[in-house]
């Protein structure tokens, strides 16, 4: 599935679509014993330019390694709050393919 700015919201712990994803993630892990969960965020994101925080000047791939960092901390805090220890995995992608971040 395929959330338009969905992981975006996973920046910010406090956001409503942080915890509406976190109860998703969590739903998949207690009804299907999730092991991996995967997550893709793109060069040229639309949600992070309405946001403000992708200027036209920004080296994009050195911004998204770094918010791929932070949605993934963001995500495992949530996740091990609650007892989930499922690995989460995230990438970047742009139009010539799409690379994960470690």
């Amino acid at each position: 599935m395929q959330i338009a700015g969905g992981a975006m919201v996973l920046r910010d712990l406090e956001n409503e679509g942080y915890r509406f994803l976190l109860a998703q993630a969590l739903g998949s892990w207690k009804l299907h014993k999730t092991e991996i969960f995967h997550l893709a965020i793109h060069i040229d994101c639309g949600a992070y330019k309405l946001a403000g925080l992708l200027k036209g000047n920004t080296d994009q791939k050195v911004f998204m390694e770094k918010e791929a960092d932070i949605i993934r901390n963001n995500l495992v805090k949530g996740l091990r709050s609650n007892g989930c220890d499922s690995e989460v995995k995230i990438y970047v992608a742009d139009f010539n393919g799409l690379w994960e971040v470690k």
